[in-house]
């Protein structure tokens, strides 16, 4: 008992933790740190620099600016992914000790810089790379910040509602992970690389390898740079909602294998297929997270399809790369064209929105965080084109009755998703999603071992059938 005890005060102590720096990461840190803290963290960074260069992946520095420039958030208005600038944010020297020499040679000076968000983010990926655990580093920043207890900023003890439901949603997934046992779950899954997609269901396995992707490892957090094309990886997921963010006005040119073709009246519409999901956070722990894909519905003369497996958004229907977009009409299949240029909605900065067609991978995967949460779930979403109809979002989670009581008041698609977690409804979707995903998962495997257990034979008869046994084969 005394151990069980133990053990639940560890990891409450991980959330406290935890919901600290998302805090902290949402605005309730001190902007600007002081002249001898802004050393302080650079001695961290400093650190976990050494540990990368001295360890298993013996990288070069600057390799690590290259791989924290793709990763880190990059300045609004830049177009183009430039290296970290990490001397900005380090000592010279690889000097370690805060001594009253060192704090006098950087007084007045304007670097190392004093951003504490930047501090806490670079920490976050710093200890990726050299095998640490990140929230741990994090917390070891905090404590000689004298940021680890203590009110949160402006808010002083009353957290935002964002904050409130961040927090629940990430404690649900630590709750859920266990009834369900997701650590299983992930580690068969690590063992064979299988995924799912995202536009199909949960019963359908994707296999990770020929997808040219990303390794799916069990202890490490999920990386969307890593995820390409329909390959996503084997998180237990619930639909929220769709967010139109691309508009392309008709008509249509229909065109079938003969080469016939018509138009048709009409207009189709790009969404993010937004979903609440559970996966990975760190070694033993698991976070909730947002899961984004893309889909496309065509309306012609009224009638509204989605198109299917279609690798890209609207552009791929003006573009037809990589293939034309195609429908079953009247009991024919038609390649859908259109040449008039897509409209999508304007693009908020600090948020990774492009559209698919500009970047890959097509999955985007965002931890849930109280601005994760303002962006996604609390800010109004409908997209009105300058020359077309107003499109909104669809609710998928919207409740039959709209009970007042929860942290979040405001008609949303958060308060859809509060109200869906405190009813029980996300219980029950992840409780479905696995109840699909793992049989096909189990006999994935199990072909698997049933193919390689077939060619095992093979080559030993091989062996038998050669010269490789000797001369008493």
């Amino acid at each position: 008992m005394t151990e069980e005890r133990s053990n639940e005060h560890a990891a409450g102590q991980v959330r406290r933790l935890r919901r600290r720096v998302s805090a902290l990461l949402d605005g309730a840190a001190p902007k600007r740190l002081t002249d001898r803290h802004r050393l302080v963290a650079a001695a961290h960074v400093g650190l976990h620099v050494k540990d990368i260069r001295e360890g298993g992946s013996a990288m070069t520095m600057t390799e690590i600016c290259e791989q924290l420039g793709e990763i880190m958030p990059a300045k609004p208005g830049r177009s183009s992914v430039e290296p970290f600038r990490l001397h900005r944010w380090m000592l010279k020297g690889s000097a370690t000790d805060i001594t009253e020499d060192l704090a006098a040679h950087y007084q007045g000076r304007a670097e190392p810089l004093r951003s504490t968000e930047t501090y806490l983010r670079l920490l976050e990926q710093l200890a990726f790379m050299a095998g640490r655990d990140p929230l741990e580093s994090q917390g070891a920043l905090l404590a000689a910040l004298d940021l680890r207890e203590g009110k949160l900023g402006e808010t002083g003890d009353t957290p935002l509602p964002e904050q409130r439901l961040s927090s629940l949603l990430n404690e649900h997934g630590a709750v859920m992970a266990r009834n369900l046992d997701l650590a299983r779950l992930f580690q068969q899954a690590e063992r064979l690389q299988a995924g799912w997609n995202i536009q199909r269901t949960a019963a359908e396995v994707t296999d990770l390898v020929p997808e040219a992707t990303g390794c799916f490892r069990a202890h490490e957090p999920v990386n969307r740079q890593c995820w390409l094309e329909i390959a996503a990886p084997p998180l237990p997921s619930v639909a929220i909602a769709r967010l139109p963010f691309g508009w392309l006005p008709g008509p249509f040119r229909l065109t079938n294998d003969a080469g016939e073709f018509h138009e048709r009246h009409g207009h189709a519409v790009a969404y993010w297929e937004l979903h609440l999901a559970i996966g990975p956070s760190g070694p033993l722990t698991v976070g909730a997270y947002l899961l984004r894909g893309a889909s496309v519905d065509l309306v012609l003369e009224g009638h509204t399809m989605t198109l299917p497996d279609i690798q890209d958004d609207i552009e791929q229907i003006v573009s037809g790369h990589p293939r034309a977009p195609q429908i079953t009409l009247d009991g024919e299949t038609w390649n859908v064209s259109c040449n008039i240029a897509p409209a999508y909605r304007t693009r908020r900065q600090g948020l990774d929105e492009d559209p698919p067609s500009e970047t890959v991978p097509n999955i985007r995967i965002d931890p849930v965080s109280a601005s994760s949460v303002r962006a996604w779930l609390m800010t109004p979403m409908d997209l009105v084109p300058d020359e077309g109809p107003w499109i909104g979002t669809v609710d998928r989670l919207a409740p039959l009755s709209s009970p007042t009581l929860g942290w979040i008041r405001a008609e949303s698609i958060a308060r859809s998703v509060e109200i869906a977690l405190r009813d029980g409804r996300l219980d029950r979707y992840f409780t479905d999603w696995l109840n699909q995903f793992r049989p096909a998962l189990d006999q994935f495997e199990q072909d698997w071992i049933d193919r390689t257990t077939e060619m095992d034979a093979a080559l030993r008869q091989r062996f038998v059938d050669s010269d490789l046994m000797g001369d008493h084969a």
